[in-house]
C-alpha cells in the first residue's frame, strides 16, 4: 500500500534585523544569529519503545555553532517513579554539530504497558535558539504486547457473512499480553499486510487498497483469560463501506459482550445472563459458535448482526481449525427381508467428524431441537460414517427428513438434513402432478447478480392436493436458480394459496438456499398478514380500510401475479416490490423489476405457449452466452436500495 507522508515546513519569519528597502539592493542587510544555537530536532518521535534486552537509548541534540567544546545544562522532568535516568547536561566536542544524550534504565524494572513521560529542556536560554526546539517531551516504555512465534489463522464470518461472500481464512500476526496472559491482539486482521485482500471478495488483488483507511484502532484485542468466556473489544477494520457504494463510513466490529460491558454491565452479570454470547478457547482455537453474537458497525453506529453462521474463529499459532463439516443427500428407500424400512443417504464428512448420528424425523421438525435431543441422549439415533448410510424410518410416512448430527465431546458441531417423501404402509401420496408450469424469479437473481434482472420464465413442476383445493405446490422452485448461480440447493417446494382468486398469498417458506447468509425464505405481503392475524381478520381490515386489498396476488386465466407495492428502504429511498426475501434476521425487497409471475399448467393455451416460448428463448440465450444471461458470476453485492434491515435494538 502506498503511504502518503505529509511533511510540514517550518517557515522562519525574522521579526528583527531588517532595514528599510530602497531601489538599491545594496542597502539590504540580512539578519544574523549569534550564540551556540543548541536545539532538539523537530523530527524526533514522541514515543520511544525500549527493549528488555538493552539498558539505554540515545537522544540526538544539535547546535548551530560547531566551534569549541561546549557543555549545555539541561532541565529534566519525568513521571513519578520513572525507571529512566537522564543526565542534567550534555557536552559537544570541538567541531561537533551533534551530541547524543544517553538515557539509561535497568531492564529488571520494566513494567510492560507502562510509559513514562519525560521532558528535557535547555536550561540556559542564552545557549538556545529562537528558531529550533528548546525542549523535547516524549514517552518511553515497552508495550504490553509480545509477538508470538508463528502466525494465527483468522476465519471471518462477519464481513463475509454479512455480504454473503464465501467464508475465508487467512494468517495474521498475533501478540500476547505480557501483563495479562490470555489476552491476545491480532494486528490489523483486515489490513493490507494480510491475505484478506486476496479473498474472493476482490476481482483485482489491489481492489481493497482503494477502500482501506490506514488509521483508527485497527487491532483486534481478544480477552481469553477465561477460556469459557471469550470476547473481543470494538475495533475498526480500516475499510470504508466497501460494497454498497454508499460511503457510509468506517466499518467496525465488536462482540455483543463488549457492547454490554461498555454500557455499564459487570462482566459477571453478562456471563450469567448471556453465557452463549461468549466465545470459547479450546484446543488452541478461539471460536464464536453462537450465530449473531457479533456486531458490525458503520461509522460507529450499531445495526448489523455479524457471524450469521457462527464460524468466526482464530486458531493460535501451531493450531488449525477442526473440520466437522457434513453434507447428506437422500438416495432412496430400502426395505430389508424383515420388511424394515430405511431411508438411504449419501454422507460426506470432514476429517474431524468422528462422532456422527442420524435419524429420520418429520419434515417440519426443528433440526436444531432434534440435534440437541440427540446430544442430550433424549432421542435415539443411528451411528453413521461417511459414504452410504441407512437410517430407520420407524413407521413414519409423508414428508420426512434425514437429520445428521456431528458431535464432539457431547456438543453439537454440525447439523445436516435432507428432505424426502415416503408414503408406505398403505398410505398414498396426496400430492399429484398437475403438469409443467412456469416461474419468473425476480427475488433472488436480481439481488445476487450485477445485471439485477429477473430470471426466467423457467419450467417448474406443479402439484395439487385433492384435500387442499386451490393450493398449488411448486416443486423445487429455486433449484434452477441455484444451478444458474452455480450454487447448491433450491430443492424446497413452495405452497401458493390460491383458494380465492383475488386473495392469493405465499406464507413465509424456505427456498433451500443460504449463500452463507442463513436460510433464505420468501413470502408475500398477504402471506405475512394472514399468518399473523388470520384471513377473516385481514378481510375485515381490508373492508374497514385499514389494510389495502393490494397486499394479495390474483389468479386470472391460469396466471398468478402479485401487485407492486412501495415501501421506504433502509437508505430512505422508496422501493417498489412484490415479495419479500428473508435471510437470517434481515428482509430484502423482491420483485423490484415487477416481474414475479407463476403460470400454472391450466393457463390459457396462448398464455402457456407464450411462457413456453420465452423459457425456450432464455434457455437458448444462456447456452450461447449472449444478452443479459452471459456468464453471470455471483458477486454477492447487496444493493442497499433493496435492503430493509432489522436493526439491532
Amino acid at each position: 500500500m502506498n503511504k502518503i507522508f505529509k511533511y510540514s515546513l517550518a517557515l522562519l519569519v525574522l521579526t528583527a534585523g531588517f532595514v528599510a528597502c530602497s531601489d538599491d539592493d545594496d542597502n539590504y542587510q540580512a539578519a544574523t544569529v549569534s550564540g551556540p544555537q543548541v536545539f532538539f530536532d523537530n523530527t524526533l518521535t514522541s514515543k520511544i519503545e525500549i527493549s528488555n534486552t538493552a539498558s539505554s537509548f540515545t537522544i540526538p541534540v544539535s547546535r548551530g555553532d560547531k566551534s569549541g567544546a561546549l557543555s549545555v545544562p539541561l532541565q529534566v522532568t519525568s513521571s513519578e517513579g520513572s525507571i529512566f535516568s537522564v543526565p542534567t547536561s550534555i557536552s559537544f566536542a570541538d567541531g561537533a554539530e551533534k551530541a547524543d544524550l544517553v538515557v539509561t534504565y535497568d531492564p529488571a524494572n520494566i513494567v510492560y504497558g507502562k510509559y513514562d513521560t519525560i521532558t528535557v529542556a535547555i536550561a540556559d536560554a542564552s545557549l538556545a535558539t529562537a528558531y529550533g526546539l528548546n525542549s523535547y517531551t516524549f514517552t518511553a516504555g515497552i508495550t504490553e504486547w509480545v509477538k508470538m512465534k508463528g502466525k494465527a489463522t483468522y476465519r471471518d464470518d462477519m464481513l463475509t457473512g454479512l455480504w454473503g461472500i464465501p467464508i475465508s481464512s487467512w494468517t495474521v500476526d498475533i501478540y500476547e499480553s505480557a501483563i495479562t496472559p490470555g489476552r491476545y491482539m491480532l494486528e490489523a486482521p483486515y489490513g493490507p499486510k494480510t491475505d484478506f485482500r486476496y479473498t474472493p471478495l476482490w476481482d483485482d488483488e489491489d481492489e481493497l487498497l482503494k477502500y482501506f483507511v490506514d488509521n483508527g484502532n485497527l487491532n483486534m484485542v481478544i480477552d481469553a483469560t477465561d477460556p469459557n468466556y471469550v470476547y473481543f473489544e470494538q475495533f475498526d477494520t480500516g475499510m470504508k463501506d466497501i460494497l454498497s457504494g454508499d460511503n457510509q463510513g468506517m466499518i467496525g466490529l465488536t462482540s455483543y459482550v463488549w457492547y454490554w460491558l461498555q454500557n455499564g454491565n459487570p462482566l459477571e452479570t453478562v456471563k450469567a445472563a448471556r453465557a452463549s454470547y461468549f466465545g470459547k478457547l479450546e484446543d488452541g482455537v478461539i471460536s464464536f459458535p453462537e450465530p449473531k453474537t457479533l456486531l458490525v458497525t458503520l461509522d460507529g453506529d450499531l445495526g448489523w448482526y455479524g457471524n450469521p453462521n457462527g464460524q468466526t474463529a482464530i486458531a493460535l499459532p501451531g493450531y488449525t481449525f477442526a473440520d466437522f463439516s457434513a453434507e447428506v443427500a437422500y438416495a432412496g428407500i430400502f426395505t430389508n427381508p424383515a420388511e424394515e424400512v430405511f431411508a438411504m443417504g449419501t454422507l460426506t464428512l470432514g476429517p474431524d467428524a468422528q462422532d456422527v448420528k442420524a435419524v429420520v424425523v418429520p419434515g417440519d421438525a426443528d433440526v436444531s431441537a432434534v440435534a440437541d435431543a440427540i446430544a442430550g441422549g433424549e432421542l435415539e439415533a443411528t451411528t453413521v460414517q461417511a459414504g452410504t448410510i441407512q437410517v430407520p424410518v420407524d413407521g413414519q410416512t409423508g414428508e420426512l427428513q434425514i437429520v445428521v448430527v456431528v458431535l464432539s465431546k457431547g456438543e453439537v458441531k454440525t447439523i445436516a438434513a435432507a428432505e424426502f417423501e415416503y408414503y408406505g404402509g398403505g398410505n398414498s401420496n396426496p400430492w399429484k402432478t398437475l403438469g409443467t408450469g412456469y416461474y419468473v424469479d425476480d427475488v433472488v437473481v436480481p439481488l445476487f447478480t450485477e445485471e439485477g434482472l429477473p430470471y426466467g420464465p423457467y419450467e417448474v413442476e406443479v402439484k395439487v392436493n385433492d384435500e387442499m383445493p386451490g393450493v398449488y405446490r411448486l416443486v423445487s422452485l429455486y433449484a434452477p436458480v441455484a444451478a444458474y448461480l452455480e450454487e447448491k440447493g433450491g430443492n424446497k417446494d413452495i405452497l401458493v394459496n390460491a383458494e380465492e382468486a383475488d386473495y392469493v398469498y405465499i406464507t413465509d417458506q424456505p427456498i433451500g438456499l443460504d449463500f452463507d447468509l442463513g436460510d433464505m425464505s420468501i413470502m408475500s405481503e398477504g402471506g405475512y398478514y394472514v399468518t399473523k392475524y388470520g384471513m377473516d381478520v385481514v378481510k375485515g381490515a381490508i373492508a374497514g380500510g385499514q389494510i389495502p386489498a393490494e397486499i394479495f396476488g390474483t389468479l386470472k386465466d391460469g396466471v398468478i401475479t402479485f401487485p407492486t407495492l412501495q415501501e421506504e428502504s433502509s437508505s430512505g429511498a422508496m422501493v417498489s416490490y412484490q415479495l419479500w426475501l428473508n435471510m437470517g434476521d434481515k428482509s430484502y425487497f423482491g420483485g423490484t423489476n415487477e416481474a414475479v409471475k407463476i403460470v400454472l399448467p391450466g393457463a390459457k393455451a396462448e398464455v402457456k405457449a407464450k411462457a413456453r416460448k420465452l423459457a425456450a428463448a432464455a434457455s437458448f440465450a444462456r447456452r450461447l452466452g449472449i444478452t443479459s444471461f452471459k456468464g453471470v458470476s455471483v458477486k454477492r453485492h447487496m444493493n442497499k436500495n433493496l435492503v430493509k434491515a432489522k436493526m439491532v435494538k
